[in-house]
């Protein structure tokens, strides 16, 4: 069905010079509102029939309800389910860094601060559930959106006069004030369909956006006061919700009245419309809150296909959708198929005992009265024919053929490849299966980078909500800045208090807040932890070598010490979690470099340090005497060693002669008994 549109008691085509007259302007947005209704109503149908051919009650009633469901394949439940954790897996966390990296203890401070508040602020509520809302919409009507909303807690607090006491009016009431408690910032989702803009080409030339809310009487009158009380309350809504059946929910109990929020570049103003309420529809108009650099408070929506003809993108589903279809007609055909499935057949009248063989249970046996009969009959065989369950099974086997090849088809078209959804060919090589996740994983790479796109839109928006229109009280509370955590930011010598009231300035002005610090999300994908590590282990490496090799460096003095830091910071600055030992970095070095500058100092003092040259002979001097008093005692030992030499020789020499004389003599005393003892022998023969 189309869209549900508010009857207006003015012309469509309102010209732009009646704005001027009395409720010409609430007449001319009327007009205008509804004309961008009207322009978009085809493109909203196609819209909720995705959405109800994902919620799988394509056809039937109100809430899906319908007398007879048919089986089918939900193609597109299936896909989306497949494709949301490959284009967004996990919140991203804010990332704010200073642009240029270089020594700036005030955008440095400032970037801490910016993403610890951005990190609060997002865990303040379900971020992750906000941005996979607008992701879902994405995914299936083609359109995902959110709105930053700022959010301030006020209480009412008694004013205290001059006298210190609490102040009076004349009736003896208190004067109160209200009195800010707590301020944060809120991403708001918003559903696809109640998101509106002027009827552009182009993302460029959008310059009205709105977003559609609903009050009950009692809301807007908190809301609005009393300019809520001449809207018109009219049911169509509720009326919309119980004959859709997109699922969207069951209808109010009280009537509510549509109330358009409009955020208008050219005007730089806000507008509450309510149509259908005459002269009376804008309830509010005021100036837009904060300046934003792209003045409107949601970021450029998620979109599907797109062309330069309208900023309204196409479903992705509708380039698969005959696909789909022929398998839901294909799953149809097999279920009445299965159906068909079954042992029956025909049998003779005559013959009641063959109806109840199929009754029978396991060995039980069947009496047959006239058996002779039953014989030249031709037995069972003659008597019965069965169903023809054969043409059953080879018509539901090409079926599922049919469906595998339509199956295909559309995973072509809707590139789903096979590795994305963990189907694999266990006869692949690993380098086909590797380059088939590479291509798979790109047709969803531009997905993923419209997400993180969103994602630091988000932030940014949410950051210039906070920098301008936070209490800088408040951003210190929310990043937890103490003293010990300023200490490490503020540089030697430096008022930390003079360094806040500078950072607290530079955040208030837009140009040079975002000319120094940069908003971006980390990833949306699925994190890896290994990667992470394995990056922690290089930084510490690299630093340890570094440290080694700007040592030598540092002890020049102040010139090397400051050489040695800018190297040093060349490659620190390139790791964001580094910022918060850059300053610890830049006193070492600098205390480093002055020791050094010190040193030379008492070195000067101390007299001219003697010529390298006249050193270098008196030490060749000293070793050469040195050398000489050693070959002196090498020598001198050499002739005692040799003296001992030839007094031991002598000393051998004639023990040696003494031994031989005494040999001689025993000789001879030998010879003169022989001698003698012949002598007798012959005397005695003679």
């Amino acid at each position: 069905m189309a869209e549900t549109t508010t009857t207006i008691e003015s012309d469509a085509t309102e010209d732009e010079s009646s704005r001027d007259e009395a409720g010409g302007e609430a007449r001319w947005w009327c007009a205008e509102v509804e004309h961008a209704l009207k322009e978009r109503e085809s493109w909203v149908e196609r819209g909720r029939k995705v959405e109800r051919a994902y919620h799988a009650n394509e056809e039937g009633g109100a809430g899906g309800k319908k007398k007879t469901r048919e089986r089918k394949m939900n193609v597109l439940w299936s896909n989306v389910q497949t494709l949301l954790p490959a284009v967004y897996m996990q919140t991203p966390k804010p990332v704010a860094a200073r642009r240029w990296r270089q020594r700036d203890p005030v955008g440095r401070l400032a970037s801490m601060l910016m993403e610890r508040c951005l990190q609060v602020s997002c865990s303040e509520q379900d971020f992750h559930h906000t941005l996979e809302q607008a992701v879902r919409d994405r995914l299936l009507p083609g359109w995902g959106v959110v709105w930053e909303i700022y959010e301030p807690t006020l209480y009412d607090e008694q004013e205290i006069g001059a006298d210190g006491q609490p102040a009076v009016d004349e009736k003896g009431e208190p004067i109160t004030f209200q009195a800010l408690e707590y301020e944060r910032s809120i991403t708001d989702y918003v559903r696809w369909d109640d998101y509106l803009t002027n009827v552009a080409r182009t993302e460029d030339e959008v310059w009205w956006k709105a977003r559609r809310h609903y009050f009950t009487k009692k809301k807007g009158k908190q809301r609005f006061g009393e300019a809520f009380t001449n809207v018109v309350m009219d049911n169509k809504r509720e009326r919309q919700m119980r004959d859709d059946t997109s699922g969207s929910g069951p209808a109010s109990r009280e009537p509510r009245a549509v109330v358009w929020e409009i955020w208008d570049r050219d005007e730089g103003q806000v507008l509450f419309l309510a149509p259908g309420s005459g002269q009376n529809a804008i309830i509010e108009k005021r100036p837009a809150p904060y300046r934003l650099r792209d003045f409107f408070p949601t970021p450029r929506p998620l979109t599907g296909s797109t062309t330069s003809e309208s900023t309204l993108p196409q479903p992705d589903y509708l380039q698969y959708q005959d696909q789909a279809l022929e398998m839901n007609e294909l799953t149809g055909r097999i279920a009445k198929m299965q159906r068909a499935l079954k042992v029956a057949g025909l049998y003779a009248r005559e013959n009641k005992d063959i109806g109840k063989l199929l009754k029978t249970g396991e060995g039980e046996m069947i009496a047959v009265d006239d058996w002779a009969m039953h014989g030249e009959s031709g037995g069972t065989k003659g008597q019965i024919e069965w169903y023809p369950v054969e043409k059953v099974i080879e018509v539901l086997r090409e079926l599922y053929n049919a469906l595998t090849i339509a199956k295909n088809n559309m995973y072509e078209m809707s590139g789903i490849a096979d590795v994305m959804r963990g189907a694999s060919d266990p006869n692949e090589t690993l380098g086909a299966q590797k380059i088939k996740a590479r291509w798979g994983s790109g047709r969803v790479r531009r997905q993923q980078n419209d997400v993180q796109r969103f994602a630091g839109e988000i932030f940014n928006i949410k950051a210039e909500i906070m920098a301008e229109v936070f209490q800088f009280e408040t951003l210190l509370e929310m990043a937890g800045i103490d003293q010990e955590v300023l200490a490490k930011y503020v540089p030697k010598g430096m008022n930390p208090q003079m360094l806040l009231a500078q950072v607290g300035q530079m955040l208030k002005q837009d140009m040079r807040r975002n000319f120094s610090i940069k908003v971006e999300p980390d990833s949306t994908l699925e994190p890896d932890e290994m990667a992470e590590r394995q990056w922690r282990t290089q930084f510490l490496q690299g630093m340890g070598a570094m440290l080694k090799e700007l040592v030598p460096l540092v002890q020049q003095g102040a010139e090397g010490a400051k050489l040695a830091g800018e190297m040093m910071m060349l490659g620190v600055r390139g790791f964001k979690e580094a910022d918060q030992i850059e300053e610890t970095i830049e006193q070492a070095v600098e205390a480093a470099g002055k020791a050094a500058e010190q040193r030379r100092e008492q070195m000067a003092k101390q007299g001219p340090p003697p010529d390298p040259k006249m050193a270098e002979v008196e030490r060749k001097a000293k070793r050469d005497q040195a050398e000489l008093m050693l070959d002196a005692e090498d020598r001198k030992a050499e002739r005692a060693e040799r003296a001992a030499d030839r007094q031991q020789e002598q000393q051998e020499f004639q023990v040696d002669t003494q031994f031989r004389l005494a040999e001689l003599r025993m000789d001879r005393v030998n010879g003169m008994a022989e001698a003698a003892e012949r002598d007798e022998m012959a005397e005695a023969i003679a």
